[in-house]
């Protein structure tokens, strides 16, 4: 079928931003209403529905007064149309089974549906900001969004593909397949919510770390994941490849396919991002509208470098307010501590800087596991960057290792609740990264009252992708000597498997009843060097 340069499939986006005169507005509908998208495939209506909960008398049968759904006066009214290869009726019915089924602040609810003669609509929850495109599109609308609403924006698309990836009920999964800009809507707030489910899939139950193969690939072009589209293989990744492209797009101010990105046989923003990685150039493509709100002048030295946006990034999504991110005040604290007197003393570390803090506490924010130790709070005021974490009563293995106490029972429990840990870590955890922890040594194996074993110190931890060889090359290797895995203590290259030979050393210290610091201060040599 017919399609325009930057589309692919059946899915001919084309954003309307007037009012549709009333000649113009589909047969049916009544004067007044106003169509905010129409493809090909399907258009959006924004309706005003006052007798949608009032008079929907199906909808409030066997139900009280509190338990009426809630009312919603603006929806958008989204009429699938029919097509001659039946491929309509599919993508409602999609549509409709998806939007069904979830249930997630960051995606639009399904708040009713239309199956009459050849009409098929669906009415959803309005986004009364529009769609994300629009703003890119825009240059007036695209100054609207700061780089605060931009990072919350990224934010909320993240959780909302995190939870139809790894948190529905039922353990279910669904793959969008169509992620992109015109398909995430804006509330109120410019929170942003995933509107469109016509292309998705269920993986099936057993699949977790499995693809499906496909006899068809959908999409759009310059969003779609390359090696699905050569393959026509897909899993998971490729929605994570579709988020990348939509997180550049918000980080360049450009659609994907701006004619910008089409130049000199350039294939679109990726293309373009590629070539600008490998020049060192990638600040020439960060939106002129952030370098000025993120600058005080536009001089070369002082635009932000990359490396700087992904720190403000991750700093971002540490600390985004909501119930998950419990933050303290510094008074609150030093009231609790009685002004961190010595009383209330445990232990001293050595300090950290804001980069440990942050790394910290975005896997205690993350990655939650019971033995793992869990985070009360944070502060970040002034100079002061405290983590508050739950109180292990035992305090660290070290101090047991020599104690009758401890039991042999209670020494493979241990090792067993650190083992869970690292597993926990090292298998992704159920998310897209994977941690590995660069510091296991019985002094960060914390003990509660029951003896329960909980990994703590996440200072030095990383956090990297999940890929068959998810390897890492690092410049100045860190850890505790006596501890530090000596291939990446020599060459610098850090796998899971350091954690794995710290862990080792743990190991034999519980065997042995004796710490390797105390074995090298006393022989010349750490654990497992015994010979």
């Amino acid at each position: 079928m017919d399609r325009t340069q930057h589309k692919a499939n059946f899915e001919d986006e084309i954003p309307l931003e007037r009012p549709i005169h009333d000649e113009e507005v589909e047969e049916g509908f009544l004067p007044g209403y106003r169509v905010v998208k129409k493809t090909k495939a399907k258009t959006k209506v924004l309706a005003r529905l006052d007798h949608f909960d009032k008079e929907n008398l199906a909808s409030k049968e066997g139900k009280n007064e509190g338990e009426l759904p809630e009312r919603h006066t603006i929806v958008v009214i989204k009429r699938i149309l029919p097509r001659k290869d039946g491929q309509g009726e599919k993508v409602f019915c999609t549509d409709f089974e998806m939007l069904n089924s979830v249930k997630h602040r960051n995606i639009v609810r399904l708040l009713g549906f239309c199956v009459e003669g050849s009409e098929m609509i669906l009415v959803i929850e309005n986004v009364s900001n529009g769609f994300l495109s629009d703003y890119l599109e825009n240059i007036n609308k695209k100054r609207i969004l700061t780089w605060e609403k931009r990072l919350k924006i990224c934010i909320d698309v993240a959780h909302a593909l995190n939870y139809l990836h790894f948190e529905m009920e039922d353990k279910k999964i669904i793959i969008n397949r169509d992620i992109k800009s015109n398909y995430i809507g804006l509330d109120e707030n410019h929170g942003a919510k995933i509107v469109d489910f016509g292309l998705s899939l269920y993986l099936p139950p057993n699949q977790h770390r499995e693809l499906l193969h496909l006899n068809t690939i959908v999409g759009t072009d310059y969003y779609i994941d390359p090696e699905y589209k050569t393959t026509c293989r897909l899993k998971r990744e490729s929605d994570v490849y579709s988020f990348g492209v939509v997180l550049f797009e918000i980080l360049c101010g450009r659609m994907a396919y701006d004619p910008i990105y089409l130049n000199n046989g350039d294939k679109g923003l990726t293309s373009v991002a590629r070539r600008s990685f490998s020049t060192e150039t990638p600040d020439d493509m960060i939106d002129a509208i952030i370098k000025e709100e993120r600058a005080e002048n536009k001089t070369q030295d002082q635009r932000p470098s990359i490396n700087v946006v992904v720190k403000e990034l991750e700093k971002a999504l540490s600390f985004q307010k909501n119930k998950d991110n419990p933050k303290i005040s510094l008074e609150d604290i030093k009231r609790a501590t009685q002004n961190f007197h010595n009383a209330n003393y445990i232990d001293s570390r050595l300090g950290q800087g804001e980069q440990q803090f942050l790394s910290e506490l975005h896997i205690l924010l993350e990655y939650k596991h019971e033995n793992v130790i869990g985070l009360v709070g944070y502060c970040d005021e002034k100079d002061e960057k405290i983590i508050v974490y739950e109180h292990a009563s035992r305090g660290s293995l070290d101090r047991y290792l020599n104690d009758v106490s401890l039991t042999w029972i209670k020494r493979l429990n241990i090792c067993i609740d650190v083992a869970s840990a690292l597993d926990f870590f090292h298998g992704g955890a159920g998310r897209q990264a994977k941690v590995i922890h660069r510091d296991i040594k019985t002094a960060n194996i914390l003990l509660n009252h029951d003896w329960k074993a909980k990994l703590a110190d996440f200072g030095l931890s990383l956090i990297s992708s999940i890929t068959k060889d998810s390897d890492y090359t690092i410049d100045h290797a860190c850890g505790t000597h006596g501890y530090l895995d000596p291939l990446y203590g020599k060459s610098g290259f850090l796998t899971i498997e350091s954690d794995i030979y710290s862990f080792g050393v743990v190991l034999f210290e519980i065997l042995c009843d004796r710490s390797t610091l105390e074995i090298n201060k006393q022989e010349g040599h750490h654990l497992p060097g015994v010979h």
